[in-house]
Order: structure tokens, then C-alpha cells, then sequence
């Protein structure tokens, strides 16, 4: 026979606290999820995106490039994580669209800006020599709303998700085990919609960092090809090959042994991009490579690259004319620092010695000695189709 005897006031309390405490944990679990729902949709971005760019970027002979790109991921994670952690929190539809859609907008931004500041405060750290010049920075050319217009389909994918949230954290939370623990099932829930994710981060394109990868790319393989080419007549393995690499053709007695490539300079409409390598045996090659949009199409030439900072600086101190087959070698300088030199000019004699001492980007460091060595000056110049003299110092 069934009791009917009231419910004491101590059982209904334990039971009202059981409830809320089966509430609250439900609710921690739920946000829980949504944090890593975001990490996830972050760790896809990165992914997607900076993946295919690391195994180029592996493939190159350039000392680290990766910090502006580490710098990205871990900005990239921890919005995403703290998107997830809010919308989740807050639970409410019309937020969740909107902090996503705005997410995703600051995504395809810093993918742009990110790299170039990350790779700028690296060198800093570790060359003090360059610290506080403006080593990679942001093209005028591109405007940050580029990134946003050619990033439609990752766009559209996360407005997806975001309006889909609520409905695929409820079934991943139905998934868990005991104590909250993650299923496979509940993994899978969360984890394979990012894959779309994956897919649209990869579809970005990238507007300021695909011109220089391309062409350091297009140097190595020139580089490579032509002197490893055996025969006599490289013009004509350029036509049969449908690569310019007859572009090397002044240099080739020089480029020899290893060499380390530096993303030179893009000029300041987008045509082309200069890549310098330095090789282990002293030469140093400048690389023209044309560029259309944001993708490299042709090795147009290759040339010494010290003269402008070999015989262009010996006219700054000797006043010595240019030799005939220097290009673009006079070098621009104000007066005070001519003047600068000027007073030191005897110091180095008639027949300075010049050495190449660093180089970031567009960004060269000089020493110039007097034959004995007992006197030296080091100068910083900025450019290379148009190099500067920004400044320098006794050594």
C-alpha cells in the first residue's frame, strides 16, 4: 500500500538542492563545451590557413620565419576560446551571431597585420642592431577591409555555426558521460563542423604575405635550376622549361655554396617583389619577380646586390664615380649626414674596405674600414631600388 505521509521539509530541501546542483553542473558542462567549441573553430583557422603557408615556408632557406605567424595562432585561439566561453555563457541567439560574425571579422584582419607585427617584434628581440625600424609593415595599397570582402566564404560558414551553436552543444552535452567527461560522440559533434572552418580559412586569401612567399619561391628555383643547368645554352632551357632562368645569367659564376633568402622589398603597387639571397661564399643577389594581384608569375632579373652599398657608398665617402654597370647605385643622403662623413673621410683613407654586416627586409647594415683596420664607421640604409642613408655610427 502506497505511503501518503507528507514529504518532510528536510527532503524537499535536499531535493530542490540536488535539482540545482543537476542545473548548475549541466550549465558548466554547457559552457565548458562552448569553449572548446571555440578552440576548436580557432585551432581549424589556424589550420586551414597557416598550414599550407608553414610547408612553403619549410621548403625555403630564410632563418625563422614563423614568429609573426606563432604570434597569429595563439591571438587567433585565445579570441576564438573566449567568443565560445561568452556566447555559451550568455546563451542567447542574437549574441551569438553577432559576437561570432564580429570574431570572425578581427580573424581575417589580424591574419594580414598579425604576421608582419609578430615577424617585426622578433627581429627586435633578437637583433638589437634593428630594433625600432619598421622592418614589415602594412601596405597602404590594401585597405583592412580587403581581408573581410575576400574572406566571404569563411564568413558565411561562421554565421552557420553561430546559428547552429546552441542546438550542436545541447546534443554534445546529451553525449557526455558520467561527470562530465566527452564521448566520442560528443567530440565528433563538436569537432566536425570545423572542419567547414578548415575550409574557409583555407580559401582566404592571403594579400600581403602570398607576394613575398611566392617570390622567395620563385628565387629558389631559379637559383637552383640555373646552376644546376649543365649545358651551354640556359636561354634555351628557359623556353623549353617555361621558367626565366636565364634571369640569373649575369650571375651565375657567383652563385655558389649555400645561401640564406631575405624577403627584400614589394614595391608600392603590388607589380613586384625583390628577393635577396646571401650566399656562405660572400655573393649577394637582388631578384626581380613580377607579381600579378598577389601571386608571382615571372623571374625578371637577377643582379649583384652590394653595388648601391659597395660602390654607391665609396662615391658618399671618396666622391669616386659609379662604375658603368651600376644601377640604381647613388644613394640618398641630407646633409648632415654627408657632412658626417665628409669629416671622417680621411679616417678611412683613400680605399676603404667595405663589409656587409646584417640585413632585415629592405634594411642593410654596412662596415666601411680603413685598409688598416684601426678605424671603422657602420651605417644603416633603407631601400633597395632607391636606398637611404639613415644613419651611422663610430665603431
Amino acid at each position: 500500500m502506497a505511503s501518503t505521509e507528507p514529504v518532510s521539509e528536510q527532503s524537499a530541501s535536499d531535493l530542490v538542492a540536488l535539482q540545482s546542483q543537476d542545473e548548475s553542473d549541466r550549465r558548466a558542462n554547457y559552457i565548458k563545451l562552448g569553449a572548446a567549441n571555440g578552440l576548436l573553430i580557432g585551432l581549424a583557422v589556424v589550420t586551414g590557413f597557416w598550414l599550407p603557408k608553414i610547408i612553403a615556408l619549410a621548403r625555403l632557406p630564410i632563418d625563422f620565419p614563423y614568429a609573426g605567424i606563432i604570434l597569429n595562432t595563439v591571438f587567433i585561439l585565445t579570441i576564438c576560446t573566449l567568443t565560445g566561453w561568452l556566447t555559451s555563457r550568455l546563451n542567447k541567439i542574437w549574441l551569438t551571431l553577432l559576437l561570432w560574425l564580429g570574431t570572425a571579422v578581427i580573424i581575417t584582419v589580424s591574419l594580414g597585420g598579425l604576421p608582419l607585427t609578430g615577424q617585426t617584434w622578433f627581429i627586435w628581440l633578437t637583433d638589437a642592431r634593428f630594433r625600432g625600424l619598421p622592418i614589415f609593415v602594412w601596405p597602404e595599397r590594401i585597405l583592412w577591409w580587403y581581408f573581410v570582402v575576400g574572406s566571404f566564404l569563411f564568413l558565411f560558414i561562421i554565421t552557420g555555426l553561430a546559428l547552429l551553436q546552441d542546438y550542436r552543444l545541447e546534443r554534445a552535452q546529451l553525449e557526455l558521460k558520467g561527470n562530465g567527461r566527452w564521448s566520442i560522440r560528443t567530440f565528433l559533434i563538436i569537432f566536425l563542423p570545423t572542419l567547414l572552418v578548415a575550409l574557409g580559412a583555407y580559401a582566404i586569401p592571403d594579400l600581403i604575405g602570398n607576394a613575398a612567399r611566392d617570390g622567395l619561391a620563385y628565387t629558389q628555383q631559379g637559383i637552383e635550376g640555373s646552376r644546376n643547368y649543365t649545358g651551354d645554352d640556359l636561354f634555351g632551357y628557359s623556353l623549353a622549361s617555361g621558367f626565366n632562368y636565364s634571369a640569373l645569367d649575369g650571375v651565375l659564376e657567383e652563385i655558389d655554396g649555400p645561401y640564406t633568402l631575405v624577403p627584400g622589398e614589394l614595391d608600392p603597387f603590388g607589380s613586384s617583389f625583390t628577393a635577396v639571397a646571401h650566399f656562405d661564399n660572400g655573393a649577394w643577389v637582388n631578384c626581380l619577380v613580377n607579381i600579378e594581384y598577389i601571386n608571382a608569375t615571372y623571374l625578371n632579373f637577377c643582379t649583384d646586390g652590394s653595388l648601391p652599398y659597395t660602390a654607391g657608398f665609396t662615391r658618399l665617402l671618396t666622391g669616386q664615380p659609379f662604375p658603368e654597370t651600376c644601377r640604381n647605385c647613388a644613394i640618398e643622403v641630407d646633409d648632415t649626414w654627408q657632412n658626417w662623413l665628409a669629416n671622417r673621410t680621411g679616417q678611412l683613407a683613400d680605399s676603404p674596405q667595405f663589409e656587409f654586416v646584417a640585413q632585415q627586409g629592405s634594411y642593410v647594415l654596412m662596415r666601411a674600414s680603413s685598409p688598416d683596420g684601426d678605424y671603422a664607421i657602420e651605417c644603416m640604409f633603407q631601400g633597395i631600388k632607391q636606398v637611404s642613408l639613415l644613419y651611422c655610427d663610430e665603431r
